[in-house]
């Protein structure tokens, strides 16, 4: 997600674990599962920022309160208190599978290298791919297409509750930049507690670091997990994902009705102590039966549900000019 010159998990343990654990007994040594998921969690501070519980059943159920309308009355000594009773209710947030599928052909195999070098490349190269399709589950799980097979990701949850949308006002169809006061808004829309996290484009952060400097502000730079150093806005560190697209179309409330054929790019600010990651199956690797003598072919797969625990956790901005 974040690019950075950094070490990271070493392909060479990988081989060295399909190397010891024997090819017959490949896939029941965890060892493989763990490299799994380190190569996932390299260069991803997003994935390692956002807390992951151990799930179970079919899901996460959370229940959410709603205060009444009157917090507390003022009395005199003999008066009674009023009594104002919130509510209750609950939000289930299904496991969902997301995956991937490798095979190394037998033509590969014959090239004269070891099985265990082609199968850890494949793996690793497979590794960044569901790396990158969590994100994007993460960001647009569910929309625009409402695919129910999807995690519900963050943008869907804007869409329950448009009034955390920061929509800049679009001119003949393109965006507005995005100024100081629109920043600390969409920022302020999240009040169940401080920020965690902001997510832009690679334009999108080109576009804070100059406005930044055009009103003299300090650039500063916080470090998250994995010993990266980040650009920041009032301590909260702003991540790159290059899974937020600079081709969004919007709808006149702010909701994003496209993700292709417009010019403008959104931004994400999310309290990650109301947003976490339940997991009922860690990243894993799983042979497949062979039904020719054609492919060797494995599967790599997580059962996870995305929780939000309270809608007003989740903030954003819409219509912000991208080519501009």
């Amino acid at each position: 997600m974040y690019n950075a010159y950094n070490s990271g998990a070493d392909i060479a343990l990988l081989k060295k674990s399909l190397d010891e654990s024997g090819f017959s007994s490949l896939y029941n040594d965890r060892v493989i599962d763990q490299m799994l998921i380190e190569l996932v969690d390299f260069q991803n501070p997003l994935r390692m920022l956002m807390r992951r519980t151990p799930g179970a059943g079919e899901g996460h159920l959370v229940r959410k309160r709603t205060p009444g309308t009157t917090a507390g009355t003022d009395v005199n000594d003999t008066d009674s208190f009023v009594e104002e009773t919130g509510t209750y209710s609950e939000e289930f947030f299904a496991f969902k599978t997301l995956g991937t599928q490798g095979k190394v052909t037998r033509r590969v195999q014959k090239t004269g290298r070891l099985i265990e070098d082609l199968l850890s490349e494949e793996m690793e190269a497979k590794a960044r791919e569901i790396r990158d399709l969590e994100e994007y589950r993460i960001l647009w799980g569910q929309t625009p297409d409402g695919n129910a097979k999807q995690i519900k990701g963050l943008n869907a949850h804007m869409n329950d509750l448009p009034t955390q949308i920061v929509a800049l006002t679009l001119t003949n169809g393109d965006g507005a930049p995005l100024t100081l006061a629109k920043f600390d808004q969409v920022m302020d829309k999240v009040i169940t507690g401080m920020p965690g996290v902001i997510i832009v484009s690679r334009a999108g952060k080109r576009k804070i670091n100059a406005l930044l400097q055009a009103t003299q502000r300090f650039n500063d730079k916080t470090e998250v997990p994995g010993g990266y150093r980040v650009l920041s806005y009032n301590d909260t560190p702003i991540l790159v994902s290059t899974n937020i697209p600079d081709t969004l179309q919007i709808s006149s409330g702010g909701t994003i009705t496209s993700m292709t054929g417009g010019s403008t790019t959104a931004m994400f600010v999310v309290d990650l102590a109301h947003v976490f990651m339940s997991v009922l199956t860690e990243l894993t690797v799983m042979p497949l039966a062979r039904t020719s003598s054609q492919f060797q072919n494995f599967d790599i797969f997580e059962d996870i549900a995305q929780v939000v625990r309270d809608k007003r956790a989740v903030s954003m901005v819409t219509g912000w000019a991208a080519q501009t």
